[in-house]
């Protein structure tokens, strides 16, 4: 239960990597039971053409804390680095910050005395893509079939794939058109 507290390091520590490869993987498994025609490339389009990419609901800033480091003899250091990341408005979500108001959420968040130049406060200008990459899962809409096809992405041995997907897909009643977008080289798969 992730709600009571517990003194097990590794569960208030699972982030980043260690826990996005378990939760991606078992995305991709439930989406090759879907789709169990489709190869590793072609789950992977369907995660990342169906990630939620509005984060019109999300905090215009993020506060990265270095976790404590583990000292020879045991115990822990606590942490001396405070990251801020300022999410600007470049993907149209966040916003444009004044330093003023940086250093007024730094202050809000930490102390009166501290601001963007502060030891122990790095202040950085990113977008949300920068930081979310191709978005964030959905697996609702990953269960339903691709966003897309990316071109680029795709060998010369991925066409036969292709091919025996859509045989399948239309097997099980779908019709299938196709939609060139130049600009994205994306083939997107339509339904009639």
């Amino acid at each position: 239960d992730p709600s009571v507290p517990s003194n097990n390091s590794y569960n208030q520590n699972f982030r980043g990597t260690s826990a996005a490869a378990p939760v991606i993987s078992g995305a991709a498994a439930v989406v090759s039971s879907a789709f169990p025609y489709m190869g590793g490339k072609q789950l992977a389009d369907v995660l990342f053409s169906t990630a939620d990419k509005n984060y019109a609901g999300f905090s215009k800033y993020m506060i990265q804390r270095e976790g404590g480091i583990q000292v020879e003899g045991g115990g822990y250091e606590e942490s001396h680095k405070n990251q801020f990341l300022f999410f600007g408005s470049a993907d149209g979500y966040g916003k444009d910050w004044t330093d003023t108001e940086k250093r007024a959420v730094v202050q809000a968040e930490m102390g009166g005395a501290y601001t963007c130049s502060s030891e122990g406060v790095v202040c950085v200008d990113v977008t949300y893509a920068d930081v979310f990459g191709q978005g964030l899962l959905n697996l609702a809409n990953a269960v339903k079939g691709p966003g897309y096809f990316d071109a680029n992405r795709l060998s010369s041995g991925d066409f036969v794939n292709i091919r025996s997907m859509c045989r399948n897909m239309t097997a099980l009643g779908a019709t299938i058109s196709v939609r060139s977008n130049p600009k994205r080289k994306t083939l997107t798969p339509t339904s009639g």
